[in-house]
């Protein structure tokens, strides 16, 4: 489950980064060029008089709408590489979170097995005990536990003591255990 967990994050972040990516792509192709009315004011037709034009010597070749343009592309331009900035930043943490969460699972893992030789050794003593218990005390202990840990004692208990207890365990709890006695039998 906390594999799925993980994969399910990694899925999500690695969504989230294609989605930024393709935001950023579309920025770049989407770009339509501005058009600029073709009236000009009274200080434009001043500064492109004949007296202007000669006093002052031309920058560019290219029309105002150009630069514009150009201005424009820059400034998109510095919008991607932001956003690409940004997207190695994310891509970075990430991976961060990708590392923690391995060493989590790790963790979990380690703590699930020490867990589960725990509950085994728990469970070992409880038969051990039972089998030295006399059979007509057993018997009514056995009844009032939980089926699945009556099963899992008489499944750890010597045969022939086992079924010394099972006559003093009531019917119907007794059928209940042999169910789950099956269903331990079947798994393991």
């Amino acid at each position: 489950m906390l594999k799925r967990g993980l994969t399910l994050l990694v899925a999500l972040l690695i969504l989230s980064l294609g989605l930024r990516a393709i935001h950023a792509f579309h920025l770049f192709e989407g770009l339509k060029p501005f058009r600029i009315p073709e009236f000009t004011t009274v200080a434009q037709a001043k500064e492109n008089s004949p007296q202007k034009k000669a006093a002052k010597p031309s920058k560019t070749t290219s029309s105002p709408s150009l630069d514009i343009r150009l201005k424009e592309l820059q400034l998109r331009e510095e919008q991607i590489k932001q956003e690409e900035a940004n997207l190695h930043a994310l891509q970075k943490d990430v991976e961060a979170k990708i590392q923690q969460l391995k060493a989590l699972e790790v963790k979990v893992g380690k703590l699930l097995k020490k867990r589960d030789e725990l509950e085994e050794k728990r469970l070992e003593q409880l038969a051990r005990v039972f089998e030295s218990t006399p059979p007509e005390q057993a018997g009514p202990l056995l009844s009032k536990l939980d089926v699945k840990t009556a099963a899992e004692i008489l499944y750890r208990m010597n045969g022939r003591k086992a079924g010394k207890i099972w006559g003093y365990v009531k019917a119907d709890r007794a059928v209940k255990i042999s169910e789950e006695l099956t269903k331990l039998q079947c798994a393991k």
